[in-house]
């Protein structure tokens, strides 16, 4: 589904951030521990495209810069047909308006936890679990969010769900400033329109 070019850069033109060659991720994961120096970005893409979750970044204008292979798989479409869209063209009006307070939040700097339905265009409705990690440059302003996303749909679906829960309900939600590193957040709990509570463990 998606090749690299050597000269890639994250900040580049979404539309050249792919190519239709493959990759091999097992190969490419079984030279990594050979590798020295930085990575470069094809590298760290081949990272991102042998992981099991699904993986995004957008910026301030809330379009697709970066897609991992499990995402656009998920979504059942070339990168090259994500890459430069909006949010909303890519989730729905519905599905959308419920994640807007969510996306509000990350922007203002606060990681967002929750779940949330997801109606699929094939697939009929899933369960997802979303982790929006806002992504701040060196003068601490979010220039973007790191979309984490997982399907839940077996797990939730698979026992009964209170009768109130939707799309449209309320959900707990972690924060954690923009300035404290995403793998060590503070996070408290923070109601919001987007999905169901997730426990955290």
């Amino acid at each position: 589904m998606a090749g690299r070019g050597k000269n890639e850069s994250p900040h580049g033109d979404a539309a050249d951030m792919m190519r239709e060659d493959p990759v091999d991720n097992a190969a490419i994961a079984s030279g990594l521990p050979n590798l020295t120096g930085p990575l470069d970005f094809s590298q760290i893409l081949a990272v991102a495209d042998a992981l099991p979750i699904m993986i995004a970044f957008i910026g301030r204008d809330e379009r697709y810069r970066f897609v991992n292979r499990a995402l656009a798989d998920w979504f059942e479409l070339p990168r090259k047909d994500i890459l430069g869209k909006r949010m909303d063209e890519m989730l729905g009006e519905e599905d959308y308006r419920a994640r807007q307070p969510l996306l509000a939040a990350a922007f203002g700097g606060e990681r967002q936890f929750f779940a949330a339905d997801f109606h699929h265009p094939t697939r009929g409705l899933l369960a997802v679990q979303a982790d929006y990690v806002p992504q701040a440059d060196a003068n601490g302003n979010v220039v973007g969010i790191i979309l984490l996303v997982q399907d839940i749909t077996e797990q939730r679906f698979r026992r009964p769900m209170p009768t109130a829960m939707s799309s449209e309900s309320s959900c707990s939600c972690r924060t954690s400033p923009s300035s404290e590193r995403p793998s060590a957040p503070s996070r408290k709990a923070r109601p919001a329109s987007a999905g169901s509570p997730i426990p955290r463990r």
